[in-house]
């Protein structure tokens, strides 16, 4: 079950991408929507691209924002609308990876 969650490809394919939250052009940092460290595994394509200025802010525990709408207001980002286009993208890019299915709750 772990092993579905994890996507390696597809977290290099989020890396490539600006940040969502300032627009930096530098390498991206994945960052779990909702954050990964708070003991929940997320699986790996429930990401969005953040440089590290900003995905440092987001760490469970520093987190700037209260909570991913605050985040969400701040930015005018959508986090669900930017995930699915980023798997839009993949999807086109590499449908042999595409395929994934939700984990079970």
């Amino acid at each position: 079950w772990r092993k579905a969650r994890e996507d390696k490809h597809y977290l290099a394919f989020i890396r490539k991408h600006p940040c969502l939250s300032c627009g930096s052009r530098r390498r991206s940092q994945p960052h779990h929507e909702p954050p990964k460290g708070w003991g929940v595994a997320w699986h790996d394509r429930l990401t969005i691209p953040l440089c590290k200025k900003c995905h440092s802010r987001e760490r469970p525990g520093r987190h700037f924002y209260a909570t991913c709408e605050a985040w969400e207001r701040a930015t005018g980002v959508d986090a669900a609308q930017a995930m699915a286009t980023y798997h839009a993208e993949y999807s086109s890019l590499y449908p042999t990876r595409a395929a994934w299915e939700r984990p079970s709750q």
